[in-house]
């Protein structure tokens, strides 16, 4: 188990049904029932092959009364029992349009929790925007590099500021070390753009960006 896949678990309440969309390889419902974490859980993707790997290790653990697989787009096939969701490793515009595409179903779920792999402050700008609320947020370090998990419900929430969209109101409010660390390592990341940026536009933007993870940088 990576540490990405962890962290995604321990931020899981326990005792839940879940459905985790884009389950690949099956390995975050595997370990959900090993560490008894889940009553159940929906391992579900849109494409035959991984579901199939996904069925493979499933059977492989033991785990077939316990896990099952889903041919499914999004949450279309998601029995209406789940309660618990997860969209992880996956990109930005591809998790928005299976949430929005699912908006209906959301207030059926006590807890949704998304890992993207770029474009975090996009995602935060469209749960403000579409008035959900943000529950917790964690950030794992794995194979040199940072990946942030972020638990919200769609219940009523309030609109994010500009600050809390590019950095997260939870990760603010906690200030982890490792919290810190990602950043400076975005501050360090911005520095060496801005040196090779020309123009003054492009340089201030930039700018702007860096004082936001300078006040909380280590």
């Amino acid at each position: 188990m990576d540490k990405r896949l962890e962290t995604i678990a321990n931020m899981l309440p326990k005792g839940k049904i879940v459905a985790d969309i884009g389950t690949d390889h099956g390995y975050l419902p595997i370990f959900l029932m090993q560490k008894k974490w889940a009553k159940k859980v929906y391992a579900c993707d849109n494409k035959q092959g991984p579901l199939n790997q996904a069925i493979e290790h499933i059977q492989k653990e033991g785990l077939e009364e316990s896990i099952i697989p889903l041919l499914s787009d999004g949450f279309q096939k998601v029995p209406l029992d789940a309660n618990c969701a997860v969209l992880a490793g996956m990109g930005y515009f591809t998790a928005r349009d299976i949430l929005l595409e699912a908006k209906e179903r959301l207030s059926d779920f006590d807890y949704l929790l998304v890992q993207i792999n770029q474009d975090v402050p996009k995602l935060r700008e469209l749960i403000s925007e579409e008035g959900w609320r943000i529950l917790d947020e964690e950030i794992a370090y794995d194979n040199h590099k940072y990946y942030i998990c972020i638990g919200f419900t769609s219940q009523k929430g309030p609109k994010l500021k500009e600050e809390e969209i590019l950095l997260g109101p939870s990760l603010i409010d906690k200030k982890s070390l490792l919290f810190k660390e990602y950043c400076r390592y975005q501050w360090e990341k911005l520095d060496g753009i801005l040196k090779k940026q020309k123009d003054p536009i492009k340089q201030k933007e930039t700018k702007q960006l860096m004082k936001s993870y300078e006040k909380y940088k280590k």
